[in-house]
């Protein structure tokens, strides 16, 4: 009796240890990033700041043609109410703005979802920043590097 309540504890652990995942952390150093190694963060978190302007402007379009959208929405129901349903003509163009408006607003799902993926890839991109350059550096090889890129005087 013991075996068999053991080996239905073996068979319902198993997937449970199999599903959990483990990460690999390098240990980390403490020296400081050489002036190279600043570069290249500096570097990537000048184009990552882009990417992130870039998907700010984007969202608040997104925002704007959701709003437009769901104004758009709010017209067709009151539309809707008006129309006759005896009046098969009406109908048809009731229905064939609902299919437009349809179709826009699978267009702005699939832009929304397209907007998504690229905000998780930035916010993985970010991570990695911050995992590789959270070090310490020498102010002056920043100086050294901002007086390279004209950015210091």
């Amino acid at each position: 009796m013991k075996s068999l309540k053991m080996l239905a504890l073996v068979a319902f652990a198993a997937p449970a240890a199999f599903a959990q995942t483990t990460y690999y952390t390098p240990p980390r150093s403490d020296v400081p990033l050489a002036r190279e190694e600043l570069r290249q963060c500096m570097d990537r978190d000048a184009i990552l700041a882009s990417r992130q302007s870039d998907l700010d402007a984007e969202r608040r379009l997104s925002d704007r043609e959701g709003q437009s959208i769901a104004r758009a929405n709010a017209q067709l129901a009151e539309d809707l109410r008006r129309v006759d349903p005896a009046d098969a003509v009406a109908v048809a163009a009731h229905n064939a703005r609902t299919a437009e408006h349809n179709r826009r607003v699978d267009a702005h799902n699939l832009r929304v979802d397209e907007m998504n993926g690229a905000a998780r890839t930035l916010n993985r991109d970010n991570a990695d920043l911050q995992w590789a350059c959270s070090r310490s550096y020498y102010p002056r090889d920043r100086d050294g590097i901002l007086i390279e890129r004209g950015q210091l005087r």
